[in-house]
């Protein structure tokens, strides 16, 4: 780039531009008049020549106005065939338009106030250039010392130095630039290169291993870097009035001296902010506990009001699968011929996340609340349990949680005080928990001074023992006890039963020698005919009738498993029957009065985790696999495959509990889903116990009785 002429000058210059605008800043306006009898002096040309001879004039920059006379009457017209306007027309041009003493004043345009100057009337660095070698001259001087128009006037021009600020080489060449063919015929003969390679015997590939390099690992000790916490506490006011102040002047904080800056803030002028001892004294170590602690009961009393906010978006979601299990919009086209198993969703949540599904029971006096307990059946696995409380009111997320120190494996809510939840553990502890004062730890626990089970009670079961006894918890284990629990004077223990192995009859072995006398039990329910008469499941697969008043003996035994007995449930409606599920893939439907069992159920070939009976029909009972199967079974249907089978996946469905208010089933499994089912077509609508009882009889005595005669 180049310098031409002289500097340009700023604002502050006696001339201003802008075409048009008479009498700028610090400007004296003078006007001149042309006579119209006057005749225009003498036109100059002035051009711009290089050593050459090269003509270097610029073009005009300024406005076709500029020579326009209908709005400058005065001004002379432009000159014809000549593109560069001369000195003297640039004078008087100016004059005309009322613009300084004659001096030249290119119009450039209004948004730039540039200007031409003699170098006398310069200050500073641009007096300096103009004297450096570069001529400026104006106008009036030029008509002064030039009469002749064919003087000329030297102007010397200087090239400033070219630098770059970013150089990137190229990777292709210009089609139009000299070794552009070059480089042409080198890509062509690489391009041919390539071409021939290919299937050519003459190259091949080649594999070679570089040494790594050699490293060597450096270690340095340093001495840990002090910190230090600093903190200090302000309010919205305090930060709005030190920004007022700093609008106003007040604060202007040049040095970086902490100790200068902590003086400004001492001063009560500060825009009212001032640190006083109060706020110096709420960052230290006292006054922080006690923040923390005003902190801790503001969120005391933000987490119900936060519980609330999500149950009533949690109804949202969830309002038309709400209404569905109430019953409220029965499914139109759904009738007695037309069984079905409609999913609504699974009670999950990340805490109980690849948790095992151990055992669940609905509370009964809030039917709607299911207190669920995880824990693993392995001894190898130590993971500690969970207890889930889930509800209606957020099937998202559960009510409470509580952790135990072992894996639960049963669990039963009182049903005269239904704030009372027992439950056993993997471990062989017996604990109970008051859930309406949601504290985490249990009311009342088994110690093995007061009778701890010694190996995991797989069942736990509150009993009506009658006006005289009231109710207790009775509890069974694999260490061969029976056990019945006592809360009126904290916990205290009586074994109802020490379970003794015996050989199956009708085998015609001779006994052998035990490793232990001692039966392992497994399971247990209690008849609804005699509330002292219940009967106990074992791991040989014998089922054994007992009584609360006799503990040295059995009533009666019942064979016909060949493995463990997971579980033992008699109907509600009948007095007599009871249902039993095994490992060996099979449930057995028994008679109380018979020692073989009246039918067997099989489909498939997995395991029988789990049965229960239907609460509102006598005749239905379900069923759960570890294959990951549902069935739903209906004995005055059939007694040889399920009405409903339906299948959950590759976990294994570990227990189920049927809702007491509502035509609902619930099934857990071992990822940690709780999933639950609308009954559709098979429930039944209740009714008397009187008439399911007829109803169950009558469908034993035509497809069970009369299947085996």
């Amino acid at each position: 780039m180049g310098k031409v002429g002289g500097p340009m000058v700023g604002r502050r210059s006696s001339m201003m531009m802008g075409g048009g605008r008479a009498g700028g800043r610090g400007t004296r306006t003078q006007k001149t008049a042309v006579k119209k009898d006057e005749k225009p002096a003498a036109a100059v040309e002035v051009q711009v020549v290089d050593e050459e001879g090269v003509n270097r004039t610029p073009l005009s920059l300024m406005s076709q106005t500029f020579w326009h006379g209908a709005e400058h009457p005065g001004a002379p017209p432009p000159v014809s065939g000549n593109s560069t306007p001369t000195a003297d027309q640039m004078s008087d041009t100016m004059s005309a338009r009322g613009v300084g003493d004659g001096s030249v004043t290119p119009d450039f345009g209004p948004d730039m106030d540039g200007m031409v100057s003699p170098p006398s009337e310069m200050t500073g660095g641009a007096a300096a250039r103009a004297s450096s070698g570069v001529s400026v001259v104006t106008a009036g001087a030029f008509a002064a010392r030039n009469q002749e128009p064919d003087d000329m006037v030297t102007i010397s021009l200087q090239e400033t130095e070219t630098f770059f600020l970013l150089n990137i080489q190229g990777s292709s060449v210009s089609v139009e630039a000299p070794d552009a063919s070059e480089v042409k015929e080198r890509t062509e003969a690489y391009r041919k290169l390539l071409k021939e390679k290919n299937g050519s015997e003459m190259f091949n590939d080649q594999n070679t291993q570089t040494v790594n390099p050699i490293t060597k690992a450096k270690q340095v000790q340093r001495s840990m870097q002090e910190m230090q916490s600093v903190s200090v506490q302000s309010s919205n006011w305090n930060i709005h009035d030190s920004f007022e102040a700093r609008e106003r002047g007040k604060v202007l904080v040049e040095s970086d001296d902490a100790g200068a800056l902590e003086e400004r803030f001492k001063d009560p002028g500060f825009g009212g902010v001032k640190v006083d001892e109060a706020m110096r004294g709420s960052s230290s170590s006292g006054d922080e506990t006690s923040r923390e602690k005003k902190v801790e009961e503001k969120l005391k009393d933000l987490e119900p009001k936060m519980m609330l906010l999500e149950r009533a978006l949690s109804k949202n979601i969830y309002h038309n699968k709400l209404l569905t299990y109430r019953d409220v919009h029965p499914f139109k086209e759904v009738g007695k011929e037309s069984p079905q198993l409609q999913h609504l969703w699974d009670f999950k949540c990340p805490l109980v996340k690849d948790y095992n599904v151990a055992c669940m029971a609905f509370n009964h006096v809030h039917q709607d609340l299911l207190a669920v307990g995880y824990g693993e059946h392995s001894f190898l696995d130590k993971k500690n349990g969970l207890l889930a409380f889930w509800s209606l009111k957020n099937p998202g997320n559960p009510e409470l949680v509580i952790e135990c120190n072992s894996g639960v494996t049963s669990i039963d809510f009182s049903k005269a005080s239904g704030n009372l939840l027992a439950v056993g553990l993997y471990n062989g502890t017996v604990a109970i928990y008051d859930v309406r004062s949601r504290s985490k730890s249990p009311v009342l626990e088994s110690t093995y001074q007061s009778g701890k089970h010694s190996d995991p009670v797989w069942k736990l079961q509150w009993v009506d023992m009658g006006a005289d006894k009231g109710e207790s918890l009775v509890s069974i284990s694999t260490d061969g006890r029976i056990t019945e629990w006592s809360i009126k004077k904290g916990l205290e223990f009586t074994d109802l039963m020490k379970l003794k192995r015996g050989t199956r009859k009708g085998t015609g072995q001779k006994s052998e020698a035990f490793i232990s006398r001692r039966s392992s039990g497994t399971c247990f329910d209690f008849s609804r005919r005699d509330p002292s008469i219940y009967m106990a499941g074992t791991e040989e697969g014998n089922i054994h009738k007992c009584s609360c008043s006799y503990s040295e003996q059995y009533l009666e035994s019942y064979e016909g498993h060949m493995g463990p007995v997971y579980q033992i449930v008699c109907s509600p409606f009948s007095s007599k029957f009871f249902l039993s599920a095994s490992n060996d893939w099979t449930i057995k439907l028994w008679s109380e009065f018979q020692d073989s069992a009246l039918v067997t159920f099989q489909h498939g070939s997995d395991e029988i985790n789990d049965v229960k009976w239907c609460p509102s029909n006598s005749t239905v009972f379900g069923a759960v696999t570890s294959g990951g199967k549902v069935e739903v079974w209906d004995i005055s249907t059939s007694i040889l495959k399920p009405v409903l089978i339906s299948i959950r996946g590759t976990a294994s469905l570990t227990c189920l509990e049927f809702a007491q208010n509502a035509p609902i089933m619930v099934v857990g499994s071992s990822d940690g889903k709780v999933a639950v089912y609308r009954l559709l077509g098979i429930a039944g609508q209740g009714g008397n116990m009187k008439a399911q009882m007829t109803k169950l009889e009558e469908a034993m005595e035509a497809n069970v009785i009369k299947g085996s005669s």
